[in-house]
């Protein structure tokens, strides 16, 4: 998994490699190797070597959770998540009023309360018509810029073109809103876990704006600005365009298994990225530059 991660520039390429640089046979029968052993000092430098795209812990480490993930993992009770969450969302309300104008509280629970409106659109560019008929820019503009310093929603604006630095590119009237806790927009939407665990078709023109809300908090937990990025005929659309060092990659996300992407191969036919991702619910896998990463796994990016 971490040759896919970074194409083997940490461990090497193919496994025998890596066998050889960090390992010694152990039980054999003359040529044949059934078992390898650590050779001296391997395994410090194995975890030297991936520890900027890794978390080692032990069980004597201790981990601060966010308290609903906490909570869960005491008592894997979702009905007791569900009311943590609730009393968060209540909290998000409360401070709208607390923390805002008068003349500012309306708009800014407008805005935000079409976040989920928004995320189940075939096109999911923030469009001001959803909170209200006839809504405005003018009109939302500030409330909207409250949500985003408020750390409630995220703002991920529109590229035309794909080059560094990306912030040079975006266009500020064209953008997307996530919810800031994917799991706090299931509450929001009153999604259960047997919708997430057992689906059965009812959510399909939600599934995929709700996990691009996961995959867009997972990027920014690790510290991503995100972008998407949109051809000149408005004709294909890429979900995340983000920098890596010196690399602008791009980031398709599909809901289920159907990982076909013209929209990514449109990118990668104009700007021929060293690498691109597509998450999806299918394994790891490597295709020449184009990695395939489970959905479960987009925090290893």
């Amino acid at each position: 998994e971490y040759r896919i991660l970074d194409m083997g520039k940490r461990l090497g390429r193919f496994i025998s490699h890596y066998r050889d640089e960090f390992f010694l046979p152990d039980k054999r029968n003359q040529q044949v190797v059934f078992t390898y052993k650590p050779k001296p000092g391997a395994e410090q430098e194995i975890y030297k070597r991936v520890a900027d795209i890794s978390i080692s812990m032990k069980s004597a480490d201790h981990l601060h959770m966010p308290e609903c993930v906490m909570q869960f993992a005491q008592t894997s009770d979702y009905v007791l998540v569900r009311h943590t969450q609730d009393a968060i969302l209540a909290g998000y309300l409360n401070d709208m009023s607390k923390y805002n104008t008068t003349n500012e509280i309306k708009k800014t629970r407008l805005a935000y309360n079409s976040v989920d409106v928004q995320l189940s659109k075939s096109n999911k560019r923030f469009q001001y018509k959803l909170i209200k008929s006839g809504g405005r820019a003018a009109e939302f503009e500030n409330a909207i810029e409250w949500l985003c310093l408020s750390g409630i929603v995220s703002r991920v604006r529109r590229v035309d073109q794909a080059w560094k630095p990306l912030e040079n590119y975006c266009d500020v009237d064209a953008f997307k809103i996530y919810l800031s806790d994917v799991g706090l927009l299931c509450a929001k939407k009153g999604v259960v876990p047997e919708d997430i665990l057992y689906p059965d078709g009812t959510m399909d023109d939600y599934r995929g704006g709700m996990t691009e809300n996961y995959v867009n908090s997972q990027l920014e937990a690790n510290g991503y600005k995100t972008y998407y990025w949109e051809s000149e005929r408005r004709n294909a659309e890429v979900d995340f365009v983000i920098q890596i060092g010196r690399e602008v990659v791009p980031i398709e996300v599909k809901a289920g298994d159907n990982t076909k992407a013209k929209s990514l191969n449109a990118f990668k036919a104009e700007y021929e990225p060293a690498r691109s991702y597509r998450l999806s619910t299918k394994n790891f896998a490597l295709n020449e530059t184009e990695l395939s990463i489970p959905l479960y796994a987009a925090f290893c990016i």
